[in-house]
């Protein structure tokens, strides 16, 4: 398993809600503060962070309108594979 993969789950264990849901940007985060690079999906030949956490076949990404901002947000969960 690559490691940004790893990170994403870890970030899981700290940021899930209590559906176990995380803010894929909070993953992200994670991932850098982590020493990852911002864009390491691309080194997989993805688009997007959400590109690679589908990918893996081990995530769920969902998007979700902030009703705040009106901003499309990107989260992400443990589980089979949900379209966007």
């Amino acid at each position: 398993m690559i490691e940004e993969v790893q990170l994403l789950i870890e970030a899981r264990k700290l940021y899930a809600d209590e559906s176990g849901k995380v803010s894929l940007q909070k993953g992200v985060e994670y991932i850098t503060h982590k020493g990852g690079s911002e864009d390491a999906y691309t080194h997989y030949g993805c688009k997007s962070w959400q590109d690679l956490a589908a990918k893996t076949g081990l995530f769920s990404v969902e998007r979700q309108k902030n009703p705040c901002s009106g901003r499309w947000e990107h989260f992400y969960r443990l589980g089979a594979k949900i379209p966007l």
